[in-house]
């Protein structure tokens, strides 16, 4: 039973690490931060901002708990390999704690040396 407790406060200090750690990187975003700007700036530094289709903002309630989830679903058509790369690279390095949760990237038909690509994009925000 010691075993199995040691076990589980180890477990315990590790998540609450991680814990303490993400409220340090939330507390450093700047003032009045929010998802679609972040991305339709990085989309100007890019070179893809005249690319974007479309982007549908939504957010989801949390049942329980402070945060909320902001999500972002774009659609960029026409770009390089390379631009996308770039783009999804600030995305996810980024200090704002952002993730790309889904992504789709297909040939584009007219022009077969770009690509169209469809992504979700991810973070929490306080409610």
């Amino acid at each position: 039973a010691i075993v199995e407790m040691q076990r589980l406060q180890a477990e315990y200090d590790l998540l609450k690490s991680h814990a303490d750690q993400s409220k340090v990187r939330f507390d450093k975003r700047p003032k009045g931060f929010t998802l679609f700007s972040f991305l339709d700036r990085l989309a100007g530094q890019t070179g893809v901002k005249d690319n974007i289709a479309y982007m549908k903002p939504s957010k989801t309630a949390p049942k329980s708990g402070p945060f909320s989830i902001s999500s972002v679903e774009m659609k960029i058509q026409a770009v390089t390999l390379n631009q996308i790369t770039q783009y999804l690279y600030k995305v996810e390095t980024s200090p704002n704690m952002v993730t790309v949760k889904r992504l789709s990237i297909t040939k584009n038909e007219k022009q077969p040396v770009v690509v169209n690509a469809v992504l979700q994009v991810e973070t929490f925000e306080s409610s």
